[in-house]
C-alpha cells in the first residue's frame, strides 16, 4: 500500500501572498500562509498525508485497517479524503462544536461520524471524552489505527519539512511566525525548524480564551480549531516565545477584515491569527518579515462566521459596522462614551502606544491654535493630529472654553472631535463629548503615573487631589485602578466645600478631606492639581521624591518648583507659552528646552532613571495625537458594540 499521486501529489506548496491592504499602514511585512488552498481545504492535510504515510511504512496501517482520530473537524476531513484515496474505512469521533459543513464533508468523503454528546464528567471538557471514546473504538475493531494527532511527531514533522520549510525556501529567515495553536503540531513542527537553523525568529502562539495551553482556566470556546482543554503531548516548554490569546469576537473580526480588505474567504482560526498580528503591531520593528499561517478556508463558518444574525445572536455583536467597512460617519456622544465603559490600564496603554508612535516619527502635530472672542477669557482651541502606528487616524478636536458659562448653568468647556480616514481623507466619526476630554487628560497622567510607581516599586502612595471637579474625579479614579493596593491614602481639597458621599465608595474608606490645600501638600507623594484657579498659590517645594501631576498647568509660583530637576512634559513647544508654569520657569529661572525630558523620554528611554529619588514634576498641555488615540479607541469599541449614531 502506497500513498502517492493523485489527490496526495496536490497537499503542499500553498500560496504565500503579502496582505497589502489589511496591513497597509504598517512599517512591517505581513504574508498569509494560504493553507485552506490545500485539495482538503485545511493545513491538516500536511500532518494527515505525513501520520498516514509513516504508518503504512511501519505497517500500522495495511489494506483493511481501520483508522481512528479525534478530531474537531479539519483533521477529520484531510483524513477522511485519504483513507478514501487508500480504500480504507475512517472513522471520526467529533463534538457538538464541529459544524455542519464539517460533518456533511467527512461522510461526503465516506467518513464515518461518532458523535460524543456528553463531555467529561471530572473535567467538563468534550477533548476528553473524544479520546476516551477512540480508545474505546480501538477496543473493539480489528485492525484499528490511531494517528493521534496530540501526541504524534509525525504530525510536528510534517510541518517542518514542508509548512516551515516552504515559508524559509520563500522569505528566507522572517522575523515572526503568527501560528494557531491546538494539537500544537504545527507550531511546534515550524519552531522546530527555525530553531534548528539558528533563526532569531519571534515564534507567536495564537491560543483561545478558555483554553489552558498556556496556563489560565478551561472556558467556553465557540470556534473549533484553536486552544484546547488538554496540554498535548507535543506542546513541549519551548514551544513559543509570545503568546497572544484571542476571542471569539476577535476571531469572527479577523475573518471579516480579510475578505473585506484582501478578498479572502478564511475560516475562524485565521481570523483569530490576524487578530493577533494586530494586537502585537505597535510593538513590531519597522522593517520586519512576518508570516502568518491561515489554517482553513471560510466556506465551513457561513452559519458562524459570516452570517450577521449568528454574530448577534452569540457574541452580542452588530456587525454592520464590520460590514459597512467604515465608510459612513460614526457620531458618538458622552452617554455612548460611557456605556463603553472606562478600562484604565487600557488607556494608559493606549496613550504610552501614542507616545512611542511619536518618538518613531509617525505623528504630525502642528501647534494648538486658539481663538479668543469676544472677551478675552473666551477662547476655542483647534488641535490637528495625525497618529500612525496600529491604528493610524488623523482628526481635529476643537474645545471652546467659556468660563461665564457655569453662571448660566452650563458647562464650562465643550469638547469635540473629528476623526478622518488618513488614507483618503473621509470623515469616520464626530465625537460630541466632554468627558472624552477628561479620559484622555487622565490617561496621560496613568503615563507618568505607572513610570513614577515603577521606579519605586516598595513605596505606599499617599494621593492627594486639588480640585474636585471632573478632572479631579477622573483622576481619582485613574490612580485607584493603576495603584490598585499600594494607594493607602487619599486626600481631597477644594475652594467648595466637598460632599464625602461624591467619593466613590470603594474608595471611601480610605479618603480624608483637608480643610487647607497646604495640609494635603505636605503629606501627599502624588499629587495632581486639577483646578481653574485664576492665580498661582503653591509656593513651597513639595516633600522629596513627591510626583506632580500638574494638570491644570497654572497652580504653581516658580519659588515652589524652581529647584527640582526631573522636570517632564509632553512637548516643549507647546507647554512653553501661554502663561504656563513652565513658561515662568523659563523666563524667571532660565528653564531650557535641554532641561526637560519629554513623555517620549520616560516611556522609551527610561528617563526617571537619572533622578532616581527626586521630585518629578510632569506638565502636559495635551496633545492631540493623545485625543485622536482614545477618541479612535471608543470609535472602535462603539463599532464592536453596535453603539453611536450612523450619519449619512
Amino acid at each position: 500500500m502506497k500513498l502517492d499521486g493523485g489527490i496526495a501529489g496536490a497537499i503542499g506548496g500553498t500560496p504565500l501572498i503579502r496582505l497589502e491592504r489589511l496591513f497597509r499602514d504598517e512599517p512591517f511585512a505581513v504574508f498569509g500562509k494560504l493553507e485552506g488552498m490545500n485539495p482538503g481545504g485545511s493545513a491538516k492535510d500536511r500532518p494527515a498525508l505525513h501520520m498516514l504515510r509513516e504508518a503504512i511504512r511501519r505497517g500500522d496501517v495495511i489494506e483493511g485497517s481501520t483508522v481512528i482520530e479525534s478530531s474537531s473537524g479539519n483533521l477529520a476531513i484531510s483524513l477522511a479524503q485519504l483513507c478514501r484515496f487508500l480504500g480504507i474505512r475512517f472513522i471520526c469521533v467529533v463534538d457538538p462544536r464541529t459544524t455542519d459543513a464539517h460533518k456533511r464533508i467527512i461522510r461526503s468523503l465516506g467518513g464515518e461520524i461518532e458523535l460524543v454528546e456528553q463531555p467529561d464528567a471530572a473535567t467538563g471538557e468534550f477533548l476528553p471524552a473524544r479520546i476516551a471514546r477512540v480508545k474505546e473504538l480501538l477496543g473493539t475493531i480489528p485492525d484499528a489505527y490511531w494517528t493521534n494527532q496530540y501526541g504524534n511527531p509525525d504530525n510536528a514533522r510534517s510541518h517542518q519539512d514542508t509548512t516551515m520549510r516552504e515559508i524559509g525556501d520563500e522569505l528566507g529567515k522572517i522575523d515572526y511566525l503568527f501560528c494557531g495553536v491546538s494539537s500544537c503540531g504545527t507550531i511546534r513542527g515550524c519552531a522546530d525548524y527555525i530553531r534548528s537553523r539558528g533563526w532569531t525568529t519571534k515564534v507567536v502562539a495564537v491560543d483561545a480564551q478558555g483554553s489552558i495551553l498556556f496556563g489560565g482556566s478551561s472556558g467556553p470556546r465557540r470556534f473549533p480549531g484553536l486552544g484546547a482543554a488538554i496540554v498535548p503531548d507535543l506542546h513541549g516548554g519551548d514551544l513559543a516565545d509570545i503568546v497572544v490569546k484571542v476571542s471569539d469576537a476577535d476571531c469572527v473580526w479577523g475573518c471579516r477584515e480579510l475578505a473585506r480588505r484582501e478578498a479572502i474567504l478564511a475560516g475562524a482560526s485565521s481570523g483569530g491569527v490576524l487578530a493577533a498580528v494586530r494586537r502585537l503591531a505597535g510593538s513590531i520593528p519597522a522593517g520586519s518579515i512576518c508570516a502568518a499561517i491561515l489554517p482553513d478556508r471560510g466556506e465551513r463558518y457561513m452559519s458562524s462566521v459570516f452570517d450577521d444574525e449568528w454574530v448577534k445572536r452569540e457574541l452580542e455583536i452588530d456587525p454592520d459596522a464590520w460590514n459597512r467597512g467604515g465608510l459612513d460617519m460614526l457620531y458618538l456622544n458622552d452617554s455612548h462614551i460611557t456605556e463603553a465603559g472606562v478600562d484604565w490600564v487600557k488607556l494608559a496603554g493606549i496613550a504610552e502606544d501614542a507616545v512611542r508612535a511619536m518618538d518613531r516619527g509617525e505623528y504630525a502635530a502642528p501647534l494648538k491654535t486658539y481663538l479668543r472672542f469676544p472677551e478675552p477669557g473666551n477662547r476655542i482651541i483647534a488641535t490637528p493630529a495625525y497618529l500612525g502606528g496600529p491604528h493610524p487616524l488623523a482628526g481635529i478636536k476643537w474645545i471652546a472654553g467659556f468660563p461665564g458659562n457655569i453662571k448660566n448653568g452650563q458647562p464650562r468647556a465643550q469638547n469635540a472631535i473629528i476623526l478622518n480616514d488618513p488614507e483618503n481623507g473621509l470623515p469616520l466619526a464626530f465625537v460630541r463629548c466632554n468627558l472624552l476630554n477628561g479620559l484622555r487628560a487622565a490617561a496621560v497622567s496613568g503615563v507618568m503615573l505607572r513610570a513614577y510607581a515603577d521606579s519605586r516599586p516598595d513605596q505606599d502612595i499617599r494621593l492627594g487631589i486639588i480640585g474636585w471637579g471632573p478632572i479631579g474625579r477622573l483622576h481619582l479614579d485613574m490612580c485607584a485602578a493603576l495603584l490598585g493596593s499600594r494607594l493607602k491614602e487619599i486626600t481631597l481639597y477644594d475652594l467648595r466645600d466637598i460632599d464625602p458621599q461624591s467619593v466613590p465608595e470603594a474608595v471611601r474608606g480610605r479618603t480624608a478631606i483637608a480643610s487647607d490645600w497646604r495640609k494635603l501638600y505636605r503629606r501627599s507623594s502624588v499629587i495632581a492639581t486639577c483646578t481653574v484657579s485664576a492665580e498661582r498659590y503653591i509656593d513651597e517645594p513639595a516633600a522629596p521624591g513627591s510626583l506632580l501631576l500638574n494638570v491644570s498647568l497654572r497652580d504653581f509660583k516658580p519659588e515652589g518648583v524652581a529647584g527640582v530637576r526631573a522636570v517632564i512634559v509632553d512637548d516643549w513647544r507647546e507647554v512653553c507659552r501661554e502663561n504656563t508654569d513652565i513658561e515662568l520657569l523659563h523666563l524667571r529661572h532660565g528653564l531650557r528646552e535641554e532641561d526637560v525630558r519629554t513623555l517620549a523620554d520616560l516611556v522609551c528611554r527610561d528617563a526617571l532613571a537619572e533622578f532616581s529619588g527626586e521630585t518629578v514634576f510632569f506638565n502636559p498641555m495635551g496633545l492631540g495625537i493623545f485625543d485622536i488615540a482614545i477618541a479612535g479607541h471608543y470609535c472602535r469599541e462603539a463599532v464592536k458594540r453596535g453603539l453611536g449614531i450612523e450619519l449619512p
